[in-house]
């Protein structure tokens, strides 16, 4: 998966390259963006306070199946844990729960 995407880039690249004038408009697709954008994500703590997703990240060159999710508010004082929700296409409706630092 991950070979067939850099070959992919380089035909893209290349492209660009040579036809200034006609680029083609967007990157392919990471192979990451395929798995990783299915998953949702909530954020909840020991006191009922639920988090939104402030910005989201996935992929990147050398960082193909990386996803980096930030929520706000900050975590208050006093908050013992978190729980994680994790849903989505294909993916098992899951809760993990965390020590808040």
């Amino acid at each position: 998966m991950l070979d067939e995407h850099v070959q992919q880039m380089r035909v893209w690249a290349e492209r660009r390259e040579q036809s200034p004038n006609d680029r083609p408009a967007d990157p392919p697709e990471e192979p990451g963006h395929r798995v990783l954008n299915r998953i949702n994500m909530g954020v909840t703590d020991d006191h009922g306070a639920s988090y939104r997703m402030l910005t989201r990240h996935t992929g990147g060159t050398g960082t193909e199946f990386r996803d980096e999710w930030y929520f706000q508010p900050g975590v208050p004082v006093g908050t013992k844990h978190l729980t994680i929700h994790t849903s989505g296409a294909g993916v098992l409706d899951n809760a993990i729960q965390v020590t808040a630092a």
